[in-house]
């Protein structure tokens, strides 16, 4: 026999001690005085009968008003025991949660920060980060200033009980940026060397690192370098080798350009004037007295205080900037090329005066202030196509549709009934006629004769007809033939469709041929393409669809989910929104390497420079601050978030 634990249930009163194996009563104990009942003083320990003990005890007068009393005190004095718990749980759960939202609110914060250092191309670290250190270093000293003046900061830094757990380390930051970073923009890869095969091998390598399928590549866009683009063992030729549906675009930007350098750099005038312009520019931006000099001309003219523009060897959009500059300052230009020639502000250089002599004699001739007025007009048509085909989100219609454009509009600058040149060639006399000399030719009998207006216009019409003449070329319909079929395809839906075709009956058939080429080419059923076709222009043109572009024809398409109804030319429009146009926004990456990438950051590791330059190169992005700390605190942290 001995004592049961279930007793406690039927008995609430009852105690039980192990060392003396006795059995009392709780209320009895505490209330009662010089009781002799065994349950208040040496218990009960005989287990026999022990059932009528307890409650023969349970119905005397004094066990009664123990317990009455006992409850009585249990109720004035503190709530039951399992409240208590159930309320120090709650408050404990509440605390933490607070907690737990100031981490968060933290966290955000310090993302933040590294958020806005990267973007700003500044440096995270310092080279000493120790606590006795005076320059810790960008990210911790805006840190510390952030805490002073943050209140959030400042009190999770009072009560975060683990110090160890600050979020601030190199290990920290370099996570937070991966998270931060994983949009467009993928990464810097290290080449051992420059050549298409090392270049190429590293293209695919990442394409698989990144879990994604080579035989999915529709399109791929570099400049017109031989080592990418060459068309027998450069980079493009051999991810072709790799994927055959893989277009290669020679960079819509990269060719314009080319157009540009190749038609201009044909002519010598031009040529002479760009080369005495960078000399100007060096001659003045070697000497301050010079440029005090001028400055103090062009404030006597009016004119808002401005300095020549140093070039650039490759971007010609550039050398517009450059032009535009020095003819709105070129009259004050000449008065100070004047001045220095004369040793009027005694320079005390016999060769500054001689090449003032030179650069008067040459900027302030007719020939050169025509050839100027020339290239600004041809310039100004040219700049606004040449800014637009760097833009990322540029299709091959809108492309296609601009350059064509252009080309008209540089026919109609040669044709008899444009004025353009006379009225260039009667503001370069009239208004410049303070300083213009009269040019004279020298033949080849050693005779001069006036240059006139009409040797000019001859001068003009040659570069603009050299610029047509390359445009037709770098963009003709064979430079890519799946670039231009698809975007004459696409030009369809932003006509009728029936009357186009009633217009132009023969050109029915030329679209059912273009539509069968770009199946087999793409590997499509080219029988359901032209099919599909036919039913989606109808649909568009029934619902009164409007379509500007190639990349809203995609959207279109993926919204009325015709990939259900017609798979074939669904998969045509979006390879057709997918090609790209241009690489210039890529290329825009190297620009930012080189502000990032600098000898005071010699130690960068190649994650945290790829990471960076991401970020840095895609400040258009806004970042979902809850998704990167959800992502962050789903691993196992120190703190709770």
């Amino acid at each position: 026999r001995h004592f049961y634990p279930r007793w406690y249930k039927l008995y609430p009163w009852l105690e039980y001690s192990p060392k003396a194996d006795s059995c009392f009563c709780f209320p009895c104990m505490l209330y009662s005085i010089n009781s002799s009942s065994p349950f208040c003083n040496v218990g009960i320990n005989s287990w026999k009968r022990c059932d009528f003990k307890f409650e023969r005890h349970s119905d005397t007068a004094t066990h009664k008003n123990n317990v009455q009393s006992w409850q009585a005190d249990l109720a004035q004095t503190q709530p039951k025991v399992d409240e208590l718990i159930s309320h120090q749980r709650a408050e404990k759960r509440k605390r933490d949660e607070e907690m737990m939202e100031l981490n968060r609110a933290a966290l955000t914060r310090i993302a933040h920060l590294i958020l806005t250092l990267v973007r700003q191309n500044c440096p995270l670290r310092g080279h000493d980060e120790s606590a006795s250190s005076s320059n810790k270093g960008n990210f911790l000293e805006f840190f510390e200033t952030l805490v002073t003046y943050d209140p959030v900061l400042s009190e999770w830094r009072t009560k975060s009980t683990q110090r160890n757990a600050t979020y601030t380390s190199p290990r920290i930051q370099l996570e937070i940026l991966g998270l931060l970073s994983d949009y467009r923009f993928l990464k810097f890869v290290l080449c051992e060397r420059a050549n298409a095969s090392v270049i190429s091998s590293n293209i695919v390598r990442v394409i698989k690192e990144l879990g994604l399928d080579i035989q999915h590549l529709v399109g791929q866009a570099y400049d017109g370098a031989a080592t990418m683009g060459g068309c027998y063992s450069g980079v493009a030729t051999r991810i072709i080798a790799e994927n055959p549906k893989a277009v290669y675009v020679h960079c819509f930007a990269h060719r314009f350009n080319l157009v540009i350098l190749g038609g201009l750099q044909q002519m010598d005038c031009v040529l002479e004037f760009f080369e005495k312009l960078q000399q100007v520019y060096a001659f003045f931006n070697r000497s301050p007295l010079k440029t005090s000099i001028f400055e103090d001309e062009q404030r006597k003219a009016n004119v808002k205080v401005r300095h020549l523009k140093q070039l650039c060897d490759t971007r010609w959009l550039a050398r517009d900037d450059a032009l535009r500059t020095f003819l709105d300052i070129q009259m004050p230009l000449l008065s100070t090329l004047s001045r220095l020639q004369r040793g009027v502000d005694d320079i005390g250089d016999p060769s500054s005066r001689h090449k003032a002599q030179s650069f008067y004699q040459y900027f302030g001739s007719l020939d050169t202030v025509v050839t100027a007025l020339s290239m600004r007009h041809i310039l100004s048509m040219t700049t606004p196509l040449h800014t637009e085909l760097q833009r990322p989100y540029l299709d091959l219609l809108k492309a296609s549709e601009m350059i064509v454009g252009l080309k008209d509009q540089m026919k109609h600058l040669v044709s008899a009934k444009c004025n353009v040149f006379q009225e260039i060639y009667s503001k370069s006399t009239q208004n410049l006629a303070s300083h213009i000399r009269d040019e004279r030719m020298r033949t080849t009998r050693g005779q001069t004769v006036q240059r006139s207006e009409n040797d000019h216009k001859a001068i003009f019409d040659t570069m603009v007809m050299k610029l047509i003449s390359l445009l037709d070329t770098r963009f003709s319909s064979q430079t890519c033939e799946p670039l231009s079929s698809l975007s004459a395809l696409c030009s369809l839906f932003a006509t009728e469709r029936d009357i186009y075709f009633q217009c132009f009956p023969e050109s029915e058939s030329s679209v059912h041929s273009k539509l069968s080429w770009l199946a087999v080419f793409f590997h499509l059923d080219a029988c359901d393409v032209i099919c599909q076709f036919d039913l989606v222009c109808r649909l568009f043109h029934t619902k009164s669809v409007n379509v500007n572009n190639i990349k809203m024809l995609a959207k279109i398409a993926t919204q009325m989910k015709l990939a259900n109804s017609y798979p074939e030319i669904t998969k045509l429009f979006l390879i057709a929104a997918t090609l790209p146009v241009t690489s210039a926004s890529a290329e825009r990456s190297f620009s930012k390497l080189k502000l990032i990438k600098t000898s005071h950051r010699s130690t960068m590791g190649q994650e945290f420079l790829n990471q960076t330059t991401l970020l840095s190169c895609n400040r258009d992005i806004d970042i979902p601050f809850t998704n990167i700390i959800a992502q962050f605190t789903s691993k196992t942290r120190r703190l709770k978030f």
